[in-house]
């Protein structure tokens, strides 16, 4: 419930309160649920005079929608809304029976005029409401639907580019090896200083170009023109889906009992709410039985029961001395709620299941986009090192020793540098001996990813800086936790901004490597799984005022802690 009330104040004040569905509902609404003309009347002009209340009320919900659209402050667009639905719905009465007259119709007594204002106040409360916090859900779940969808393009673009820099690193050390090799092979054996130095350079200038190759960061992150993701294919069906229980019966009463209060006799109100709930405990439970699930019949039964159920209302209606026109209204009505329920439904459902897949996959692939172009990477270094220690070394090594080798001085060199030569592709692909990764490098990698997406402060001290060069270990979690927290942000968050913040920070237990990744503005629904990763890390989410903070800290030094990580220090 409190969701429900915060997810009404949201769309009350974010401006499209009234929409187009809005309108859109209100023609049936208004002429078959609110149009009542007293009995004996003209059935043309009873359906003119309803029409005509309709476009003035219409009309009355345009301007309240411009008039919210036109405002910047949220608590003025919340008056605004409130004030046009109420005036509007409590002067509908008056305005029916304005036209009814205009159209030579008898109007119903004086006396009822405040139960129908009473009446209308609360139908069009509820309608209008349901449907702007249907339409502000979708709205906000396509939002973040979109923008997961640009992160997790990205990401697959950054694993795709970091295998082809892999492919072309690959391509530079056996070009280098062809070079290398064709150099020893034409050096003559009565190859002088200056030969020996001319062969340094070229193992020098092999080992510069790997060593740039593995510096260049190009290509790894995407920059905002690269960055495109495709829009979510349209479903070959319109979603379906039942309803949560008892919503619609709820709506059916929220829309009818007005009436029945007003008009009926306390024992048939008591008949109708019981047969009411009668058929929506048949309508919650049989479409969720094991068997009708097993055999994916449920919506088609819940789709087949609506009908039933809404023709046993207005039986009953019937059999309780109500005009048939009138009776019929139950199940137009009953129909049309469900219907309406299921679509909605169907409709959230589907986006929440988008934002599930996006949300995994961009969990799953944070890890192979942290590791990127890494051992790529530390592979040219190493060959790079190689031809530098090895190869150049043994020219100069040669050189140096004798200003004037002799052929088995040269045969030997040649020798040795054909087995640097050979050891290259396996230096690169070493999987031992690897220099530790840059977690400066990867964080910031991470920053620029999600910078595309929203607007992202990130900083890093330098204490903290050299934390986690000095655990690797650490700086993954630190990364684990960094990424977990912008992905919250841009899934709950209703503000596209937030902030990463790495630092050092004293505690009773010594100074701790603390990250805290902050969204701003309400974030409806955030909290961390009990399954979930970063929890097992010991991060917090922790709310404010004005949105929420992902937090963790990690011992630098990891002795064992005698005071609580939470007392200061």
């Amino acid at each position: 419930m409190s969701r429900f009330v915060g997810e009404l104040r949201n769309a009350i004040g974010d401006g499209r309160f009234i929409t187009g569905w809005s309108l859109l509902a209100s023609v049936p609404l208004s002429l078959l649920l609110m149009a009542p003309i007293a009995p004996g009347g003209d059935l043309t002009r009873a359906i003119g005079a309803t029409s005509a209340t309709w476009a003035c009320f219409a009309a009355w919900l345009v301007l309240v929608a411009f008039g919210e659209r036109g405002s910047r402050s949220r608590s003025a667009r919340s008056v605004i809304v409130i004030a046009g639905v109420v005036t509007s719905a409590a002067l509908r009465p008056a305005l029916q029976d304005a036209w009814a007259h205009a159209f030579g119709l008898t109007t119903l007594p004086g006396w009822q005029l405040p139960l129908r204002s009473a009446t209308n106040v609360v139908v069009w409360a509820v309608t209008l409401g349901a449907i702007a916090v249907v339409q502000h859900m979708l709205r906000s779940l396509r939002v973040t639907n979109a923008r997961l969808r640009v992160v997790a393009t990205a990401m697959e673009g950054s694993r795709d580019r970091a295998q082809a820099y892999e492919a072309d690193a690959r391509s530079a050390v056996r070009t280098a090896a062809a070079q290398l090799r064709n150099a020893v092979d034409t050096l003559p054996a009565s190859a002088g200083a200056a030969e020996l130095k001319a062969l340094a350079v070229r193992f020098q200038a092999g080992s510069r170009r790997l060593q740039a190759q593995g510096a260049d960061r190009a290509g790894t992150v995407p920059t905002a023109e690269q960055v495109g993701a495709a829009p979510p294919p349209h479903p070959h069906r319109v979603p379906f889906r039942i309803p949560p229980v008892g919503v619609v019966s709820g709506l059916y009463i929220a829309c009818l009992l007005p009436y029945a209060l007003r008009s009926a006799s306390p024992a048939a109100l008591l008949g109708g709410l019981t047969a009411v709930a009668l058929g929506g405990l048949l309508l919650d439970t049989v479409p969720r039985r094991r068997t009708a699930i097993e055999h994916g019949s449920s919506s088609r039964l819940f789709l087949g029961l609506a009908p039933v159920i809404g023709v046993g209302l207005s039986l009953l209606a019937a059999v309780q001395g109500t005009a048939p026109a009138l009776a019929a209204l139950s199940a137009v009505a009953y129909v049309g709620c469900a219907v309406g329920a299921g679509l909605c439904t169907g409709a959230l459902h589907s986006l929440r299941r988008e934002q599930r897949r996006l949300s995994g996959a961009i969990t799953t692939a944070q890890r192979a986009t942290h590791e990127g172009t890494r051992d790529t990477r530390a592979g040219l270094r190493r060959t790079a090192e190689l031809l530098h220690r090895d190869g150049q070394g043994a020219c100069l090594l040669v050189g140096l020793s004798d200003p004037a080798p002799t052929a088995g001085d040269i045969a030997e060199l040649r020798e040795r540098l054909r087995s640097v030569i050979e050891r290259m592709p396996s230096t690169f692909a070493a999987e031992s001996d690897r220099p530790a990764p840059d977690p400066e490098a990867a964080l910031i990698g991470l920053a620029d990813l999600w910078r595309h997406v929203i607007d992202l402060r990130f900083e890093l001290t330098d204490d903290a800086r050299a934390a986690l060069r000095s655990s690797p270990r650490t700086a993954d979690e630190v990364y684990d936790v960094a990424a977990e927290g912008l992905l919250n942000a841009v899934k709950h968050s209703t503000e596209r901004r937030a902030e990463i913040l790495v630092d050092v920070a004293a505690t009773g237990a010594g100074p701790r490597l603390r990250v805290r990744v902050t969204s701003f503005g309400p974030a409806l629904g955030a909290q961390l799984r009990p399954g979930s990763h970063v929890r097992s890390l010991g991060a917090r989410l922790l709310a404010q005022h004005d949105g929420a903070v992902l937090e963790a800290a990690f011992p630098i030094r990891r002795e064992a802690a005698v005071v609580s990580p939470d007392h200061p220090g």
